[in-house]
């Protein structure tokens, strides 16, 4: 056993210890930085969780020159953290992904056995077993010294010899048991590190461009394993071929893995076999590229009506871009914060949670609600403010606030460089070319449904919520365009928030679990032509053994746009773009002629008044 220093008592760290730098990437259960430990003057790693549980006990007791050191755990709530060695060079995995990078047979083989040391450790040698269940590349780090170490204990177990286990690691990694969420085994992590070592030897990704259910599709119900071209060394194809046995008893072991390395070393022709396998990645990665193809091909014959509905949402895409072509409106109004309510507010931060980065910032929607923050308190906010309103976390408070700025930013943007298109307002004074038209009532009926896609279990199940509209008179409206987004929302469990600003209305990702009496908040936000309602809201119940919709009728009270006309037989008018001396005395330049309804010759002065105030992002953005 190769013991590195530390282990066992769990020591705690003050958070005013910490200054944490930037984001440097994200775990399955917590996001991590790059931070100052000042008290000891080093650099390390901190990941911010939001319960302080099992990670923390596996990493407590474990100590091995191939597992990230760890040092300690902020305990205080709700900024619950784990402190650890700070791997300078990043993952495996990114560094697998960048070209430059190139591996020899030395190399390949020194973190092969670096990273079978680890798991050997774990299984064999650690104070009590340890089940890993997510070892892939972007769990294995590069310290200073070029050492591959193992991280990212957050989905592992202490075990007797079995145990059954919920999806905790990621689909190409996942051996089929851990997929059919049967027992298993440590022999679980012998098939992820088979899944690794076919990434050191061909720097591709694992079953790269097809979804995570496809690939436990293929993997369990079809047998499929990733490709092993035909020119690799015999003995690296080997050992994949006895890492991926279906059978889990039929896989080696990491100390028969370590053995096998060992020997393998006094095979003087493997060295010169492997570099010629590398610089050939040419011609054999075109059977790798070979086999993904008839992957996606067996992928799209899966689901007939999975596909009939990608095609679907193509046409009616394409058919919402030709109504845009056809109206050409621009609303400066829709793009400024300044503008915005407090449920607009309240509907950004859920929205944050579902960007990927921020899966926890979701939580605190309802505090921005509850403090009637709406966009132009929003864009004023400080970091003070923020903690001020009860944010705690360090983290969360950092993250909203470089959020803010970002967004902040961004409207600027749009309120000092806008489209050159303005809308005359309505004046007082009669106008000869300008006709309203009368208010008109549309009934539409609003139709609320989910796909779903059964699992062996809750847990498994995958779906996505839609809205379909459907007029309830002939008219020449289409109902589509009175349609400013939608938003589907779930709080329990808390998968945040999914806007949807075009047709088709129906979520772009599947969301993985379903639970007894889910509800799922739809929100249906219609443009500015519609007088009355402002928006429908639907809370619909999520049937989770099958597909279902339910519907609601709502009338509407159109307000019919203002017009302007032009000479008779012609729509189009002249269009100009305003002079360097716009707004001085200085007339406007006539370019081109645009079928808009209104002149641009009334954006001239706009730009004068406009106020560049400066925006100043946090140094982690930068």
């Amino acid at each position: 056993m190769e013991d590195d220093g530390g282990g066992g008592e769990l020591h705690e760290i003050e958070l005013e210890d910490l200054m944490l730098y930037e984001r440097c990437g994200g775990g399955t259960f917590g996001s991590v930085y790059r931070a100052l430990w000042k008290s000891q003057n080093m650099i390390v790693a901190v990941k911010r969780l939001l319960v302080l549980e099992k990670e923390a006990q596996v990493l407590s007791v474990l100590s091995h020159r191939n597992i990230i050191r760890f040092f300690g755990a902020v305990i205080q709530d709700p900024n619950f953290c784990l402190v650890t060695e700070y791997a300078s060079n990043g993952s495996l995995y990114a560094y697998l992904r960048n070209p430059e990078n190139e591996l020899d047979y030395k190399q390949i083989v020194k973190w092969a056995e670096e990273i079978a040391k680890g798991m050997n450790y774990l299984h064999f040698e650690a104070p009590i077993k340890v089940i890993h269940r997510d070892l892939k590349s972007k769990n294995v780090v590069i310290a200073d010294d070029w050492t591959c170490k193992l991280c990212d204990f957050g989905a592992s177990r202490f075990i007797g010899s079995t145990t059954k286990m919920s999806l905790a690691g990621t689909f190409p990694w996942m051996a089929p048991e851990v997929i059919q969420s049967m027992p298993v085994s440590e022999s679980c992590d012998t098939w992820s590190y088979g899944v690794v070592l076919w990434e050191l030897l061909t720097h591709e990704v694992p079953f790269n461009g097809i979804e995570g259910f496809q690939v436990a599709w293929l993997v369990v119900e079809k047998g499929e394993r990733l490709t092993i071209p035909s020119e690799c060394p015999p003995f690296f194809a080997r050992l994949m071929q006895q890492c991926w046995e279906l059978e889990p008893k039929k896989r080696p072991s990491f100390k028969q893995i370590l053995q096998g390395l060992e020997q393998m070393q006094t095979d003087e022709s493997l060295p010169g076999l492997t570099n010629s396998f590398l610089e050939h990645r040419s011609i054999w990665k075109k059977e790798i590229q070979a086999t993904l193809e008839r992957l996606k091909k067996a992928e799209s014959n899966l689901s007939m009506k999975e596909r009939e509905l990608r095609e679907r949402e193509l046409i009616l895409k394409e058919r919402e871009k030709n109504l845009e072509q056809q109206f050409n409106v621009v609303d400066l109004d829709d793009h400024d914060v300044n503008t915005w309510r407090d449920v607009d507010v309240h509907q950004w931060v859920m929205q944050l949670g579902t960007s990927g980065n921020y899966v926890d910032l979701a939580q605190y929607a309802d505090l921005f609600l509850q403090n009637h923050i709406n966009g132009r308190r929003l864009l004023r906010l400080t970091q003070s403010d923020l903690r001020a309103m009860g944010i705690s976390s360090v983290g969360h408070v950092m993250d909203l606030f470089t959020e803010i700025e970002l967004l902040k930013a961004h409207n600027i943007r749009l309120l000092n460089f806008p489209p050159l298109f303005k809308s005359i307002e309505p004046d007082s004074t009669p106008a000869k070319n300008l006709v309203t038209a009368e208010q008109k009532t549309v009934n539409i009926t609003l139709i609320f449904g989910h796909h779903l896609r059964a699992g062996p279990a809750p847990e498994d199940t995958k779906w996505k919520m839609y809205v379909e509209v459907d007029d309830e008179e002939t008219t020449d409206i289409n109902p589509l365009t009175l349609i400013h987004n939608v938003i589907f929302s779930c709080k329990n469990p808390a998968y945040g928030s999914f806007r949807l600003s075009y047709p088709p209305f129906i979520m772009d990702r599947w969301c993985h679990g379903t639970v007894p009496s889910m509800t799922i908040e739809c929100v249906v936000n219609y443009e500015k032509s519609v007088l009355k309602p402002k928006s429908t809201r639907f809370l619909y119940q999520m049937d989770g053994k099958s597909p279902s919709s339910s519907q609601k009728t709502v009338t509407l009270t159109l307000d019919q746009t203002t017009l302007t006309s032009t000479s008779p037989g012609t729509s189009t008018v002249s269009s100009v773009v305003m002079s360097t001396g716009a707004g001085s005395g200085v007339p406007p330049s006539p370019t081109r002629t645009l079928p808009h309804s209104v002149s641009t010759p009334t954006l001239q002065g706009v730009w004068k008044p406009k106020d560049f105030m400066p925006v100043t992002l946090p140094e982690t953005t930068k």
